[in-house]
């Protein structure tokens, strides 16, 4: 796994494709969420820096090369800022899912028929969830909404040119500001 910070002067959503999955396994939350069109979304990044500072995040471009995926917290296109159904109350069920994995805990925000709920506990890691615990189960018919915020796995876009060329020329080579560009595309792992 990598890390990469990088300071970017811009990260624009390029596109979203919105496949379809309508499968039926499952049943209950699991059964109505896999009914739900879930986006992959493209982004494109422009860093500026000079070279020394580039070279590192190049360096890892080339080698990952759009087939190791790494993780991404979307610049803020991973939020989900308006609660979007994660499923329903029976009276029984006490686990549901997160309509999207990898969702930070500490941004969750649970609500049963539109009020803010705090009775509930992440499964597995405090940090990072992908479905959470309700200490009682909510009623029978009680709408479950979320929002939060996310990391995504992206790959490197291998169909659009990683660019990198100098945005200021100086006479000391060392200190010319180089601009570089690419592309992250979102996968479904």
């Amino acid at each position: 796994m990598f890390t990469v910070f990088a300071s970017p002067t811009h990260v624009m959503p390029v596109e979203s494709r919105m496949p379809v999955i309508k499968d039926e396994i499952g049943g209950g939350a699991a059964q109505y969420r896999r009914r739900q069109t879930r986006s992959l979304k493209r982004w494109e990044l422009n860093v500026p820096g000079i070279q020394e500072q580039i070279e590192p995040v190049l360096g890892v471009l080339e080698y990952i090369q759009g087939d190791t995926p790494v993780w991404f917290d979307g610049a803020g296109a991973g939020e989900i800022v308006t609660p979007i159904p994660m499923g329903f109350g029976d009276g029984v069920t006490t686990d549901f899912i997160f309509p999207h994995k990898h969702v930070f805990v500490s941004s969750a925000v649970i609500y049963q028929n539109g009020q803010a709920q705090n009775n509930w506990e992440p499964i597995g890691d405090y940090v990072v969830a992908h479905s959470v615990r309700f200490n009682t189960a909510p009623a029978a018919n009680v709408q479950l909404t979320v929002k939060y915020r996310r990391k995504m796995k992206v790959v490197l876009d291998t169909e659009s040119a990683v660019v990198s060329e100098r945005g200021f020329r100086s006479q000391d080579p060392s200190k010319s500001v180089q601009r570089m560009k690419y592309y992250l595309q979102e996968v479904a792992i």
